[in-house]
């Protein structure tokens, strides 16, 4: 599986494209079109397809100071499973050491993975609840 360090927005944007039709999918919300924000710190890991032009997966994520926050991490039905998030996080891990960072923070719904990231080494810090849904904040401490 090859993943591709990307500093393009339309790739951050497909990413999250991609998990917020997933969302709305599970949530019964009406997607609306949202553009992300020119972000020069906003970077992505993608997985493109073999043979054609399709994104597969990806992660998006910014830096600000010592703290690396991953946005969106999306990947399609066909490689779920397959061990594709967990390289992405892998990834992450290893990019956030390197700029310096000492932390990488992310949350997730109920309707998500809550239970995939500690496999990752994440803790969870904190849950917040909102209706009939539950978002998972958690924290990886980069040593």
């Amino acid at each position: 599986m090859k993943i591709i360090h990307s500093a393009r927005k339309a790739d951050a944007q497909y990413i999250h494209d991609r998990l917020y039709a997933y969302n709305c999918s599970k949530t019964g919300e009406t997607p609306k079109k949202i553009v992300l924000p020119d972000e020069p710190a906003m970077h992505s890991f993608i997985i493109p397809a073999e043979h054609s032009d399709e994104i597969l997966g990806g992660l998006v994520y910014h830096v600000k100071e010592s703290a690396c926050k991953v946005d969106f991490l999306w990947v399609s039905e066909t490689l779920r499973g397959q061990g594709a998030g967990m390289k992405l996080l892998d990834l992450i891990k290893l990019k956030a050491a390197e700029l310096g960072c000492r932390e990488i923070t992310l949350f997730t719904m109920s309707f998500q993975a809550p239970g995939f990231y500690p496999k990752a080494g994440f803790v969870l810090t904190h849950t917040k609840e909102d209706k009939s849904l539950t978002a998972y904040y958690y924290r990886y401490e980069i040593r």
